[in-house]
């Protein structure tokens, strides 16, 4: 799958993420993903990422991204600096990733995360907050 955009993040040869592991094709990356997510999922379960005082904010969910995909992406767990797309899909404008960030985290804090949620509600919730 070919990225978009004055893009940093993209190898300019292969259109894929520039990672931390030399690969070139969308099919590999993929699948490396997968194994290092799996892998800092269970280190996240040994190990928690301690929560700030006052609780999640979008610095913490940064930090979890950082985790998961860390050992992907040097890039892991920052704010992304320019705009980009993937084939027809454009993401994010990079200008409001912040602002709206804080905004979604404060709304997840004001529902507990949709705690206690069926797998419906939680759905229908998730959807609506976008």
């Amino acid at each position: 799958m070919k990225y978009d955009g004055a893009d940093k993040y993209v190898d300019p040869e292969t259109g894929v993420l520039r990672n931390r592991h030399g690969i070139r094709t969308q099919e590999a990356l993929d699948r490396s993903e997968v194994l290092f997510v799996i892998s800092a999922i269970a280190e996240n379960t040994a190990a928690p990422l301690e929560e700030p005082d006052a609780g999640p904010d979008f610095t913490y969910l940064k930090r979890i991204y950082k985790r998961l995909f860390g050992e992907m992406y040097d890039w892991a767990g920052e704010v992304r600096d320019v705009d980009i797309s993937k084939g027809s899909t454009r993401f994010a404008n990079f200008r409001f990733i912040e602002a709206e960030g804080q905004r979604l985290t404060s709304e997840m804090v004001e529902t507990n995360w949709f705690s206690g949620l069926s797998h419906e509600e939680f759905a229908e919730q998730a959807v609506n907050r976008h």
